[in-house]
């Protein structure tokens, strides 16, 4: 019988154990502007493409469109982000981050780098270069 592999070494629990470490490293980054991870992920993807629908944003920021409904509800409550209803089609709906929803993105932006810098601090920089590149293809 062949020796079974450990769940300790299981290519998902090792990612699920780097996501969450990352999630805690990013919290901490950003945990004076009050939103979290997830809230601060949607703005930094909406502000890297502008306006787009939910259905497109879900997709690039790789979120299911019931968990990004009611973060867009959070957004927008705070004021950070708007819906706006298209002129040619009224079920098609638009999401804009608002003049704040910028200036939060504007804030992420420049913690981004530092906080992924501290994230991978063990790792040489080809390592991490090289974790980039794996994981892009994953």
């Amino acid at each position: 019988m062949s020796k079974q592999m450990s769940p300790q070494d299981c290519i998902f629990h090792l990612l699920v154990k780097s996501a969450k470490s990352g999630t805690q490293c990013w919290k901490q980054a950003i945990s004076d502007l009050g939103v979290t991870a997830v809230q601060a992920k949607v703005v930094s993807f909406m502000y890297e493409f502008g306006a787009l629908s939910a259905s497109e944003l879900g997709k690039v920021a790789s979120i299911d469109n019931a968990t990004l409904t009611g973060i867009l509800d959070r957004l927008e409550a705070m004021e950070l982000v708007t819906r706006q209803h298209s002129e040619s089609d009224r079920r098609a709906i638009t999401l804009r981050l608002t003049p704040q929803g910028e200036a939060l993105a504007e804030e992420l932006s420049k913690r981004m780098e530092p906080a992924s810098q501290t994230f991978l601090a063990n790792l040489s920089e080809a390592e991490s270069s090289m974790l980039k590149e794996l994981l892009q293809r994953l």
